[in-house]
């Protein structure tokens, strides 16, 4: 017999004055790792297959995106950054890059 729901339900947040245990698990913290796992793990999916990372970043290459970038970034000597596809390269490397970090 499986007790987990009801000890689930038992371990209350941090911060109420009455709680039976000493530490609580806060909700924010455990969405946290719950989306950083869903991120890596749809980054590795994408990486099964050729053109994967591609298709995972196409939604966010866009010429909004493009824009908002260039002008969070008014201090470079140059357009930053240059094109389309490099923006699609710079969205892979930072996909790729925070499925590795440590959160």
């Amino acid at each position: 017999m499986c007790t987990a729901p009801g000890r689930i339900r038992a371990i209350p947040e941090a911060g109420f004055d009455n709680q039976p245990y000493p530490f609580g698990t806060h909700r924010e913290q455990v969405r946290l790792h719950v989306e950083t796992a869903q991120a890596a793990i749809t980054t590795w999916l994408a990486c099964q297959y050729e053109g994967g990372l591609e298709e995972l970043v196409a939604p966010e290459v866009t010429e909004e995106t493009l824009a908002s970038i260039r002008a969070e970034n008014p201090h470079q000597n140059e357009v930053w950054p240059p094109s389309m596809d490099y923006l699609r390269h710079l969205l892979i490397d930072l996909r790729v890059q925070a499925s590795w970090a440590q959160p």
